[in-house]
């Protein structure tokens, strides 16, 4: 199967992301991370993304999961 590509605009994800719990933002980066090529390439998007890993390292394994959940929603919705 070939893998979805979403563009988002990177700006409009930062909009979108910001009045999340910071946990559920990292959630969704996550997801987004694998979908998105602006986004990855975004070094804004990947400075927050590195922040929000740091601060739930303890929780990656959790979030991994919970990120791969949700890519498969928004695939599965495209």
């Amino acid at each position: 199967m070939a893998a979805t590509r979403f563009e988002f605009d990177p700006g409009e994800v930062e909009r979108y992301l910001k009045p999340l719990e910071p946990r559920d933002e990292l959630v969704y980066r996550m997801a987004i991370l694998s979908l998105c090529d602006r986004c990855r390439g975004d070094s804004g998007f990947r400075r927050r993304l590195t922040q929000l890993q740091t601060r739930f390292a303890g929780e990656l394994g959790d979030i991994l999961v919970e990120a791969g959940r949700l890519r498969e929603e928004l695939v599965r919705g495209h």
